[in-house]
């Protein structure tokens, strides 16, 4: 459970208050989510600048790029998507989708194209000049999922990551990259060729690598693993070479962080890509707009706006009290905090109990938009039974998890609840029985007591003062 709880959340579920949902698609089943692909294309044209665009995937085969609107703070004035870098090849947008951060090939300047006011800035140093991030042939770039994230970048002579601090262009090293055999002998391990290609970062998080051209160790798509803490070797995971002849120049991930690879090519294709083995699943030809004449595309990179992490919230509760042997009722709210629909959806128990999902016609009592898919701001109802056996740890405790999907990248969060185990008071001791061996009756010596019995034979007084004196817990008294 998180420190954010929805407190109103009983009141909503009774009083059938509606919580708002991601608005659907008009023909979906469900909200739709698409991202926006960004792409830079440089050199090619000679004139000293590069075209920033945005691409749209069309069914069945067409990459449409749409130039971003002119930069208004510009004197003299470019045209729409212009900067005034000579070649880009390090492209990341930042998580939140709102700036377009480039570094400049040849100088290494650091940049950002504004997108919610559409202005180009250079990042300067104290003496007004720009500052140089200092990455020699810089030609990859990611921002992670980090708060605040990180610009990451890496360097085709180096073959080095870097970090790269947005705010003054100073970067600092990470590592040398090397393909990691998966051995706990590291004298196998072979240099990366770090050419071209790009960095994704990857809801999860996970960092992707595609490297062109193979040297030591071999071309294709690499996860790695950074160094903690750095400087130290950034380790490569090697998934696979993908289809022959598959080469880069930019890398962005779909649905937001949670879908394929796809990469920008010289051939002017974008190619979805299995971001498990780098093998190509479709091509689209680049197109201008609507244009039917496939257009130039020759050296840039490719990043995606707006990635998001999957979000998941669950209260867990239950009883105060409970005595051994009753049966009790957890409830559990799961609660979609995040920005992305989760599905599936499930609530484990540590009891080893099996959490129902509350339903109504169908659905989760939660599923607003009864689509089967935990959207955003829905919260869904489970519950469970549990017989509390004798014997059991006083308190109760114990631990529910939730986990729920966005594609392929789990979100999971967990809550825990304590049950005070309740005595049943045996009723109070009686005298003990007759005891038949001894013929006679068996009194408690606890206190000063008094006993006189006639029989048939003659008197018997017995004076017993505390039954402590005799060390007896007891006496047994014959009939006489």
């Amino acid at each position: 459970m998180k420190k954010t709880l929805f407190p109103i959340l009983a009141l909503v579920l009774a009083l059938g208050l509606a919580l708002p949902v991601a608005t659907p698609v008009a023909g979906q089943d469900g909200p739709e989510y698409i991202e926006t692909l960004y792409l830079s294309d440089s050199a090619v044209k000679g004139d000293g600048k590069t075209y920033l665009y945005t691409v749209e995937l069309v069914e069945p085969d067409r990459a449409e790029l749409t130039p971003l609107p002119q930069a208004t703070n510009l004197d003299p004035p470019l045209g729409p998507g212009e900067i005034p870098f000579e070649q880009v090849d390090a492209l990341a947008c930042t998580p939140d989708g709102k700036k377009l951060y480039a570094i400049d090939k040849p100088t290494t300047n650091l940049g950002y194209y504004d997108l919610e006011n559409s202005t180009w800035n250079i990042v300067e140093s104290s003496s007004g000049e720009p500052a140089p991030t200092g990455i020699p042939e810089c030609v990859l770039a990611a921002f992670s999922f980090d708060d605040p994230p990180v610009l990451y970048a890496a360097s085709d002579s180096t073959d080095s990551l870097y970090t790269v601090n947005i705010a003054t262009a100073a970067s600092t090293l990470v590592g040398e990259i090397w393909d990691d055999k998966g051995t706990i002998d590291t004298s196998d391990d072979e240099k990366v060729n770090v050419s071209g290609a790009d960095l994704v970062w990857g809801a999860g998080p996970t960092l992707y690598l595609w490297a062109n051209n193979p040297g030591s160790a071999p071309r294709g798509l690499y996860t790695l693993t950074l160094p903690d803490p750095p400087p130290g070797n950034v380790l490569a995971s090697h998934l696979g070479e993908g289809s022959v002849g598959s080469y880069f120049t930019g890398l962005a991930i779909r649905e937001r962080g949670a879908g394929d690879l796809v990469g920008s090519t010289h051939e002017d294709q974008i190619m979805q890509i299995d971001k498990t083995n780098g093998d190509t699943l479709k091509t689209y030809m680049m197109y201008l707009g609507s244009s039917t004449e496939v257009y130039d595309y020759e050296y840039g990179d490719m990043t995606v706006g707006e990635l998001v992490e999957p979000s998941i919230d669950i209260v867990k509760s239950g009883p105060y009290y409970a005595y051994e042997g009753d049966t009790i009722t957890y409830d559990y709210a799961v609660h979609n905090d995040g920005e992305v629909p989760l599905d599936p959806v499930t609530v484990t128990d540590s009891l080893g109990i099996v959490a129902n999902p509350v339903m109504d016609d169908g659905h989760n009592v939660g599923d607003t938009s009864e689509d089967g898919i935990l959207d955003p701001c829905e919260t869904w109802m489970f519950t469970a039974e549990y017989t509390i056996p004798e014997g059991c740890d006083d308190p109760l405790e114990n631990t529910a998890t939730a986990t729920g999907y966005y594609g392929d990248v789990p979100a999971t969060d967990e809550d825990s609840w304590s049950v005070d185990i309740l005595h049943k008071t045996p009723p109070p001791t009686k005298n003990p029985p007759p005891d038949e061996a001894v013929g006679g009756e068996v009194y408690r010596l606890d206190k000063l007591a008094l006993m006189v019995r006639l029989g048939g034979l003659g008197l018997l007084l017995i004076i017993v003062i505390g039954g402590g004196i005799l060390g007896l817990g007891r006496l047994k008294v014959p009939r006489l």
